[in-house]
Formats: C-alpha cells, structure tokens, sequence
C-alpha cells in the first residue's frame, strides 16, 4: 500500500474540501470530511490551487503498521491483493489507566472480545446502517448508549413509555408510527419485565439496533445504497480468483 498525506495546518488553503470542516487557527474540525480531488486523476485545470499543495509519501510492505496522526488528510493506493486491519481512535477517548493490558497481552482473542462501534455492512440487514460506509460517524455509545444507561439507573429503570419519549426529543422532529413500533420492539427484545434497566441499555441487541439506528438518523441516514444494483468483484481469500456479484447475492 502506498500513502500520501498533506499537512492541513500548513497547506488547507491550496486543498478544496467538501465540507470545509477543518479549522486551521485551531487545528481541529467538527466532523470527518473528503476533497473532490481524484487522486489518480488530479484536475489542476479545475484545482490550479492543489498544485502548491506538498506531499509526503510511504509504502507499506507485509507486516508493516502505520500511525496516521489525526486531522490528517491522506490518500491510499493499494496495487495486487492485499488486506488490511485499521482501528481509529475517538478524539474524546483518554489513556485508561486501570486497564489491564498485562493480562491481555499474548492471549489469543476473537473479534467477539473486542469493543467495535461501527460494523460493515452491519450486524443485521434490517438495521438502517446496512452497507454504509460509517467512517467519521459518531460515538453512538457516548451520544446515547451511556447517557441512557445513567438515566435507567437513576430512575430505578424505564417504561417503554419513557424510552419512547426520550428517543423522540434524539430525533429531532423525525418521529412517527414507524419509530413508535421500533422503540416497542427494542424494549420487548431487552427485558420481560416493564422496566428497563441500565443493565439492559449495555448488553441488549435490540437496544443497540435502536441506538445505532437513532445515530444513523442523525446523520441524515437512512440504508446505503453504494453497491445497490451494481456488479462488483470479489476476490477470493483462497486465492482462486475472482468472481463477480450482484448486490443481492453477497
């Protein structure tokens, strides 16, 4: 893989971006944002500007890990079959200094074990996530999961009528029947009792779908349609070549 990178602090005012989110007085933006620049194909008719715009430049071989700061704008080329793991860390995220990194350290662990806040395509079809590329979303877990852990436990619990009303003020003006049926779903799906506890906001699935969903919404999200009625290849990790899908059958 091979990694380009150009310092925003330094050269944002020759690089066009879509949103314009980054702030260069205080080297930092409100959300994740891309350029229009093609970076095969850089039109300098079109963005004369990008031409005074320094790069930097490093190729990954096997086995090799890459740092990339954050507010970093970069571009990748990857030539031959390769597959790649990445993690991204949330700005607001700190040291935890009573982790126990010792006791984790060698031990073979499962993707099960880990703490993921986003997943690809998603965990069910149903979920309005499903085929969304969510790099850049928000922390669904700190926007909504834990205050809504803190809040069940403070009350001793929640009815569905209180979850459906706390849901209603996250969306905004975007309530309806069909969110009214889903928050009922998700609280049927947690408990069997007629409270939610904080325990139930931190383990349910359904509960989880919901808050992803509200998140989702936030974004001004509904499912994804990248690859909808598109053929797109697939290359086999076996290693016997390529095979061509359409959307439906993956």
């Amino acid at each position: 893989k091979e990694w380009f990178f150009w310092d925003l602090q330094e050269d944002i005012q020759h690089i066009p971006m879509w949103s314009e989110y980054y702030q260069k007085s205080s080297h930092t933006a409100m959300g994740s944002d891309d350029s229009p620049i093609d970076g095969e194909r850089v039109d300098l008719v079109k963005f004369p500007q990008f031409a005074k715009a320094k790069w930097y430049n490093t190729t990954m071989q096997p086995g090799d890990c890459l740092y990339t700061p954050a507010l970093s704008l970069h571009y990748v080329r990857t030539t031959g079959r390769a597959m790649a793991v990445m993690t991204m860390f949330q700005t607001e995220e700190r040291f935890d200094a009573q982790c126990d990194v010792k006791a984790a350290h060698g031990a073979n662990l499962t993707m099960a074990d880990y703490d993921v806040m986003w997943s690809f395509p998603e965990e069910d079809p149903a979920n309005l996530g499903w085929n969304m590329v969510k790099m850049g979303f928000p922390n669904w877990k700190r926007i909504y999961q834990a205050p809504l852990a803190q809040y069940a436990e403070s009350r001793g619990g929640l009815t569905v009528k209180q979850l459906a009303g706390i849901v209603k003020k996250w969306l905004e003006g975007g309530w309806n029947k069909q969110w009214s049926s889903r928050v009922k779903a998700a609280f049927k799906g947690a408990t069997a009792s007629d409270k939610l506890t904080s325990e139930d906001v931190w383990q349910s699935k359904s509960i989880r779908w919901l808050l992803k969903d509200v998140a989702i919404h936030a974004e001004g999200g509904g499912r994804g349609d990248q690859e909808e009625g598109e053929t797109v290849e697939r290359y086999s990790l076996a290693g016997d070549g390529v095979r061509r899908y359409k959307h439906d059958e993956m």
